[in-house]
C-alpha cells in the first residue's frame, strides 16, 4: 500500500482476521475486494472488529465468498494492488495460490504500475519448498524482492515492472490520514523501520532459488511436500539463508542510504518493532547498534534485557551491560537493566546490589528505587521493601507505580483493606498498569471474591498476554475451585512464557497429581 503511489482499488485473497483488510483501508482507498473461500472465517472475523476497525462494514469494502484463483481469472477489474495472504501451504488446496498460474492470473490483473505482496513463511517448511515458492513467484514477476517481517513471514513484494523507483513512495504515503495512527498501533514508527525488513533483491533471489521446482497446476508438488514438512517437523533455518544470499550491492540505493544514516532512536524502534513480531534474535541485534551510539538509553537498554532473555542470550547481555557499568558507574539507567537481567537470571543477592548501587545516585532516580522495589516484592522481601516504598512515596509520590509497591507491601502483611486501596490507586493513575491488576487480582482471590479476582486477573492479560506470573496467579484461582484441568493450562502457558518459574511447575504438578 506505501510502495502505490496511489492505491484505489485493491484485492486482498484471504480475510482471516480482518487485519490485512482493517490496513489497507487505512489508506484512501475507493474500492477493496477481498475474497475469502470460508464462510466460517468470514464468522470468526467478527470477533476481531476491535483489531481491525469493523473492515467488513466499512462502505469501500466488497466481501466475495469464493476462491480467490477463481476470482482474479475470472473478473475484469485491475487493480492497484493485489495481497494475497492464504492460508499456509499444507493445508488441502491451498497449493494452488502458490503456482505459476496463480500469479499468472495476478498480474493480469495488476493495473499498470500496480504493486503484488504475496506472503510466504519460513517456520515448518522445508528449504527445497520456500525456494520453490520463490522460483515460482520468479518465473512470473522477475523483478521481485524479498522482504522479512519478523523471523516467520516472508513478503514476496514486485510490480509490472522494477520497484526502485516506488521505494521513495513510502515515506511520503506515511503521511496519508490514519496511516502512520495505523502502523504505530503495530509499533511501526517511521519509515526506516519498513524499508529497513528489505531482505533480497531480484539478482540474490534468483541466486536463491536457481533449480527449484516451479509449482504448476499440473506439478504442485507443494500440496504433497507441505504437510510432509509440517510432520517432520524440519528445523532449517529458511530466514537465515534468505538473509545469507543478500549482495549488498543490490541493495537498492534508497533502502541503503536508510541504513547508513539510521540514527540509535531508529535502530531502537526497529528493535522494538521486531520485539512485537516475536523475532527477538534480530530485536537484540538492533538494540545493541542503538547502545553501540548511546549506551545510557534508557528504552534500548530495556529492550535488550527482555531480548536476550527471550532469545537466551542473557550471557552477551551481561558482558555489555558489566563493562558498560564500569565505564559508566554514574549511569543508572545501565545499573537498572544490569539488575533487571540479573533478577530475571535468579542472581537476587547482585541484582539488589546493582539496583542499590543506581538508587546512590543523586538525585534519586525514581526508576532505581523502581527497580529495587521489584527486586524485593519478587523475592518476598517486604522488610526491605517497605522502607523503599516509603522513600518511593516522598520522591515520586504520585505515580501509579509508588501506589503499586506500596499496595505489594501491604499485601505481603496481610493489611488486605489497604493493599486493595492502593492498587484500586495504580490502575486509577495508570488503566494500563497489567502488573496492578494482576495484583489486584490476587488481593481480591485473598479476599475470597473469585469473580472479582478473575476480571483483574482477564484484564492484565489483555494489557500484557506474556506475562507468566499473572497465568500462575489464574491456575491458582482454579486450583482453589478445585478446576484441576483450567488451571493445568494456566500452568502450563506460565512455564511456555517462563521455563524458570518455580511456581508455575509446582503448580503444574499439583493440577496433574
Amino acid at each position: 500500500m506505501l510502495l502505490h503511489s496511489n492505491p484505489q482499488h485493491v484485492c486482498i485473497i484471504g480475510l482471516g482476521s480482518g487485519v490485512t483488510l482493517g490496513s489497507a483501508l487505512a489508506h484512501p482507498v475507493s474500492h477493496a475486494d477481498v475474497v475469502e473461500i470460508s464462510p466460517e472465517v468470514v464468522h470468526a472475523s467478527r470477533y476481531f472488529a476491535a483489531d481491525n476497525r469493523r473492515a467488513l462494514d466499512d462502505p469501500r469494502t466488497h466481501l466475495i465468498v469464493g476462491d480467490g484463483r477463481s476470482h482474479l481469472l475470472l473478473t475484469s477489474q485491475l487493480y492497484d494492488v493485489i495481497v494475497s495472504e492464504p492460508s499456509n501451504p499444507w493445508m488441502a488446496g491451498v497449493g494452488t495460490l502458490f503456482t505459476r498460474e496463480f500469479f499468472t492470473a495476478a498480474r493480469r490483473r495488476l493495473a499498470p504500475g500496480g504493486v503484488i505482496c504475496q506472503w510466504a513463511h519460513t517456520y515448518d517448511i522445508t528449504g527445497a519448498d520456500f525456494r520453490s515458492i520463490v522460483a515460482t513467484f520468479l518465473s512470473v514477476f522477475p523483478d521481485a524482492t524479498a522482504w522479512l517481517a519478523g523471523d516467520s513471514d516472508v513478503l514476496l513484494v514486485a510490480s509490472t515492472g522494477p520497484i526502485d523507483g516506488m521505494l521513495a513512495n513510502i515515506a511520503r504515503g506515511w503521511q496519508r490520514p490514519g496511516v502512520a495512527a495505523d502502523l504505530r498501533a503495530q509499533s511501526v514508527l517511521e519509515p526506516f523501520e519498513i524499508l529497513s525488513l528489505f531482505a533480497a533483491a531480484p539478482a540474490d533471489l534468483k541466486r536463491f532459488s536457481e533449480g527449484a521446482i516451479i509449482q504448476t497446476d499440473d506439478r504442485m508438488a507443494l500440496e504433497f511436500s507441505g504437510p510432509r514438512a509440517v510432520a517432520s517437523r524440519t528445523s532449517e533455518d529458511t530466514a537465515a539463508a534468505l538473509r545469507g544470499v543478500a549482495d549488498e550491492q543490490a541493495v537498492p540505493a534508497v533502502i541503503r542510504r536508510a541504513r547508513d544514516s539510521a540514527t540509535p532512536a531508529e535502530w531502537r524502534n526497529r528493535g522494538a518493532m521486531l520485539l512485537a513480531a516475536s523475532d527477538y534474535a534480530s530485536a537484540f541485534d538492533d538494540y545493541q547498534r542503538s547502545l553501540s551510539r548511546d549506551v545510557t538509553d534508557a528504552a534500548s537498554l530495556d529492550g535488550l534485557v527482555r531480548t536476550a532473555i527471550a532469545s537466551h542470550r542473557e550471557d552477551r547481555a551481561l558482558a555489555l551491560l558489566e563493562s558498560s557499568a564500569r565505564a559508566h558507574p554514574q549511569a543508572s539507567p545501565v545499573l537498572i537493566a544490569l539488575a533487571k537481567l540479573l533478577a530475571a537470571a535468579g542472581s537476587s543477592d547482585r541484582a539488589i546490589a546493582a539496583a542499590t548501587a543506581a538508587c546512590r545516585i543523586v538525585p534519586v532516580p525514581p526508576a532505581a528505587l523502581d527497580e529495587l522495589a521489584s527486586i524485593l516484592a519478587d523475592i518476598g522481601d517486604v522488610e526491605r521493601l517497605e522502607p523503599v516504598a516509603t522513600t518511593l512515596q516522598q520522591v515520586a509520590g504520585d505515580r501509579a507505580t509508588t501506589a503499586y509497591y506500596m499496595a505489594a507491601a501491604r499485601f505481603m502483611r496481610r493489611d488486605l483493606a489497604a493493599a486493595r486501596r492502593l492498587a484500586g490507586q495504580a490502575v486509577a493513575i495508570d488503566p494500563s498498569y497489567a502488573a496492578a491488576y494482576n495484583l489486584a487480582g490476587a488481593i481480591e482471590a485473598t479476599l475470597g471474591d473469585r469473580p472479582a479476582a478473575r476480571r483483574a486477573f482477564e484484564t492484565a492479560l489483555r494489557l500484557n498476554a506474556r506475562d507468566s506470573a499473572t497465568y500462575v496467579n489464574l491456575g491458582l484461582l482454579e486450583m482453589s475451585a478445585d478446576n484441576r484441568h483450567a488451571a493445568a493450562g494456566y500452568f502450563a502457558e506460565a512455564l511456555s512464557l517462563d521455563p524458570k518459574s518455580p511456581a508455575a511447575r509446582q503448580g503444574l504438578a499439583q493440577a496433574r497429581h
